[in-house]
């Protein structure tokens, strides 16, 4: 793929009302590719539920990004800095609100676990291709 100029891959990733990640069959296969050809992953958080995360079950998702992925050296990184997508922003907005929080608040929580986690950290969003909002 890296020859093709595929320079990573983005899988969807999703969380369950019990803490867990599920439908995560092709990343797992991929981590245990033994040659990726320089191709760099990224997950893209699949948000498009109808329920809505405590603050814990949030805390407990970033903390297994940054644990479980975020680490990794051919996880996709700018200036050193761990890359998650979004799927929907609306979704992300609505579940901020649902506990009390502002989603630049949350993107905040993220940040501030991925740091204590050890990584660089420094948010930005981006929504269709607009100029990234630093929060």
């Amino acid at each position: 793929m890296g020859q093709n100029s595929i320079n990573y891959l983005v899988f969807n990733w999703f969380w369950s009302r019990d803490n867990k990640p599920v439908l995560t069959h092709a990343l797992n296969a991929y981590l245990q590719a033994p040659d990726k050809h320089g191709v760099q992953l990224a997950i893209m958080w699949a948000n498009h539920t109808t329920y809505v995360f405590s603050k814990q079950q949030f805390e407990t998702m970033f903390r297994f990004w940054a644990q479980r992925y975020m680490f990794r050296n051919d996880y996709l990184k700018v200036d050193g800095k761990p890359v998650v997508f979004i799927f929907s922003a609306d979704v992300l907005n609505k579940n901020a609100a649902a506990i009390g929080l502002k989603p630049a608040e949350l993107i905040a929580l993220a940040d501030s676990i991925f740091k204590e986690e050890g990584l660089r950290v420094s948010s930005s969003l981006r929504r269709r291709g607009r100029a990234p909002t630093t929060v």
